[in-house]
């Protein structure tokens, strides 16, 4: 694991004071999210998905972590357009109502992940459809063993750097099996605006005329909370994650309204953390009238209490537009990570986790 130098400061409009902390590429391959993207389409585009699985009367999809997020991200997308009920699952088990008409994706970047592949043989038990998204590992292995579609993607990232290969074949799924209208023009929005974002983000770019710099100074030391609406809440919840794995930083996220239900009134007292809190609110043009208003009265409140920044998405389309705001947290959570100098790849409590569980009997 890279350490840092204390006897060289970090200075994000020097990317050769910060570059040596990322030995594996973390900005590179953010840098090259666009290019994912873009890949990830033409894979989704590829699979031929088979004619039963339109027959599905709802959708299950398993996953854990960055295979997860990919999937909040597209059922909060698609919900006022899907012609089926659409659910995340984030256990070991699958839940009782799976039956041979459900359609289940098993999502694993690495192939690896023990829930997952807990729920893939739960899923055989119930005669549900299956297809899975993977790079390999255990569960291609068992898909193979058992005749099950596989929508290969590439291997050697961090599950968290390949959200792009997890989020459109998913679509590609729903699209092809006709769950979902095409979404093709949407798609191809979205990449166009990731590579505008990505020369804006580059870290040749100086702070002054990055925004992911200038959000990643303003969080140093300070509590994150997150909070988006509708189809950006999961992006809100991406930002606090990133910012868990990536900056090594404890953050939380919310959704609004629910948070004005409950959350709102800690906020109405201000308690001794006030000075080290940073509140983001992830916001956009499309808004319902009821959400704008409780976001500007939500913003009256917290702000007394803590720094609180907005920032608006990209795009005419939801998927550009819910990406964007992905895209930005993914980059702001990289440059605090270096700039408090920590290697934005090292995850050695999840590897301690796994290891240890490991040793225990399954």
């Amino acid at each position: 694991m890279a350490s840092r130098d204390v006897s060289r400061p970090i200075d994000l409009n020097k990317p050769e004071s910060y570059l040596s902390l990322d030995p594996a590429g973390m900005l590179a391959m953010t840098a090259d999210f666009p290019g994912q993207c873009r890949e990830a389409v033409s894979i989704g585009e590829g699979f031929s998905a088979p004619t039963s699985f339109s027959k599905a009367q709802n959708i299950l999809l398993c996953g854990l972590g960055g295979s997860a997020i990919a999937g909040d991200l597209v059922h909060r997308l698609t919900a006022d357009r899907i012609t089926v009920p659409f659910q995340v699952n984030r256990q070991y088990e699958i839940p009782s109502w799976v039956k041979e008409n459900t359609l289940v994706i098993l999502s694993s970047y690495s192939g690896n992940t023990e829930e997952t592949l807990s729920a893939f043989q739960d899923t055989l038990s119930r005669k549900a459809q299956a297809v899975c998204i993977t790079s390999g590992g255990k569960l291609a292995q068992l898909a193979g063993d058992n005749d099950v579609p596989v929508i290969s993607i590439p291997s050697g990232r961090p599950p968290r750097a390949s959200t792009g290969f997890l989020i459109f074949p998913v679509l590609s799924i729903l699209e092809k099996s006709g769950f979902i209208p095409s979404l093709e023009k949407e798609k191809a929005e979205t990449v166009a605006v990731l590579e505008a974002m990505s020369r804006e983000l580059d870290s040749k770019k100086p702070v002054a005329e990055n925004e992911a710099k200038k959000i990643a100074l303003w969080l140093q030391d300070k509590f994150s909370l997150i909070y988006g609406w509708g189809y950006l809440a999961p992006a809100a919840y991406r930002w606090q994650t990133q910012l868990h794995e990536n900056s090594k930083a404890l953050a939380h996220s919310g959704e609004l309204p629910e948070m004005n239900h409950n959350e709102v009134v800690a906020w109405a007292h201000k308690g001794a953390l006030a000075g080290k809190l940073a509140v983001v609110l992830l916001r956009c043009e499309d808004e319902p009238p009821r959400i704008r208003a409780r976001f500007e009265l939500t913003k009256r409140i917290i702000s007394d209490h803590a720094s609180l920044r907005e920032y608006q998405s990209r795009g005419e389309a939801r998927l550009s537009r819910q990406m964007s705001l992905v895209y930005l947290g993914d980059y702001a959570s990289i440059y605090l990570a270096l700039l408090s100098g920590k290697d934005p790849v090292e995850i050695n409590a999840i590897n301690f986790l796994k290891g240890e569980l490991a040793k225990l009997p399954q």
